[in-house]
């Protein structure tokens, strides 16, 4: 890494063995091949070369793509929030994907992801109700924003929750996160594995949770990850009123639900995901790939449903069904389900149970400690607890 990517790192950041690139080696490494076709298609070769250079040029830009991950170091911006916190973006050959990234006081090995659903509150909720005590508990916790989301927007302040990376928006003209103007829910499911390859790597444990949709997209992602990578660090996975179910028709819930939501005037406010019957097809086949290749996910990866499913009629998940971990757990052979009976609909605040708000912080931790193991495969939580 060159000497200025790595001075204009923040000393915090630098106590970490975090790997760092620029922007403009990640945008060179990206131009030159499209400059060597470009080159290339001028020479009178053979035809018969051709193929074979549209082929080396594809393999180069892979591997240069490959060599250009890390956490972008012109993107870094302190936060007065807290100490300790800041805005990056993490650069894999999957994309990008921007996100706060806290720091506790004493320098730890364990990594906390949380993968916010669709279309992208539940980053800010966690770190309103949780990152305090995760922070003293001892974790580095990232919470990533999705790519898409609107950055100035009249929502912004409420998904995006960071005036430093908003006001940078405004003056560069960027209206949405991400490297084009339309981020396609193919992109949102490859955010985890970006934090997969890139952060987990950086410490000794790491826990992923995803809520509803960052539930499938942390499945998908893992299933990717553990296709071609070992353990690692990733200890857990913890999937909260997860979307991950079979679908079984064309008239599905699942696809009535999503069909219902895409393209709607209040997504359409907060994220710019493009055309919505796209993005369904690509949702039928991410459901589709993680009951294909759950059995990719090593059986030391413990997996632990959460799901809001109470006793009564305001505390079960509106969107989401508690068939749907069940059926994940049945393509795995494994896993935990937690029954949640703590969560309450507030149509005053338009909050649901799916949300799942009410989750309690000390519930949080101890679910995500790899060194708790559940006494049996279904549980129920309760405002006693576990």
């Amino acid at each position: 890494m060159p000497e200025r990517t790595l001075n204009s790192v923040p000393a915090p950041l630098r106590q970490y063995d975090l790997p760092f690139c620029s922007e403009d080696e990640s945008m060179r490494a990206e131009d030159r091949p499209v400059r060597e076709s470009q080159q290339n298609s001028q020479q009178n070769k053979p035809q018969q070369n051709k193929h074979q250079s549209k082929n080396q040029q594809n393999q180069q830009q892979s591997n240069q793509q490959s060599n250009q991950k890390g956490i972008v170091s012109e993107s870094i911006l302190p936060l007065q929030e807290r100490a300790n916190s800041f805005w990056l973006k993490v650069r894999s050959a999957h994309g990008i994907v921007e996100g706060k990234l806290h720091l506790p006081d004493k320098v730890s090995t364990k990594l906390f992801v949380f993968q916010p659903g669709f279309p992208g509150r539940g980053a800010a909720d966690f770190e309103a109700l949780h990152l305090r005590r995760f922070l003293e508990e001892g974790h580095v916790v990232f919470t990533p924003r999705h790519n898409g989301s609107r950055l100035t927007g009249k929502f912004s302040d409420r998904y995006i929750s960071c005036p430093e990376r908003q006001e940078l928006a405004k003056r560069d003209g960027q209206e949405a996160i991400g490297e084009d103007e339309i981020s396609p829910l193919s992109i949102w499911l490859d955010e985890p594995l970006t934090n997969m390859e890139v952060l987990s790597p950086c410490f000794a444990e790491t826990v992923f949770y995803g809520h509803s949709f960052g539930g499938l997209a942390t499945m998908h992602s893992a299933c990717k990850y553990f296709q071609n990578n070992a353990q690692g660090s990733i200890k857990r996975l913890v999937v909260m009123a997860g979307a991950t179910g079979r679908i079984r028709s064309e008239t599905d819930h699942i696809v009535k639900m999503w069909s219902e939501h895409l393209d709607t005037e209040y997504i359409r406010e907060r994220v710019v995901i493009g055309d919505a019957a796209n993005n369904l097809e690509t949702l039928k086949a991410a459901y589709k790939a993680i009951h294909d290749s759950a059995a990719n996910i090593p059986h030391s990866v413990d997996i632990i449903f959460l799901h809001p499913w109470g006793d009564t009629a305001d505390s079960i998940d509106e969107l989401i069904g508690v068939n749907e971990p069940l059926e994940m757990i049945m393509s795995l052979g494994r896993g935990t389900l937690i029954v949640d009976t703590t969560q309450k609909a507030n149509a005053a605040l338009e909050q649901l149970a799916h949300d799942m708000v009410d989750l309690s912080t000390e519930a949080m931790l101890k679910i995500s400690n790899p060194s708790w193991q559940p006494p049996s495969q279904i549980m129920k939580l309760t405002a006693a607890g576990l």
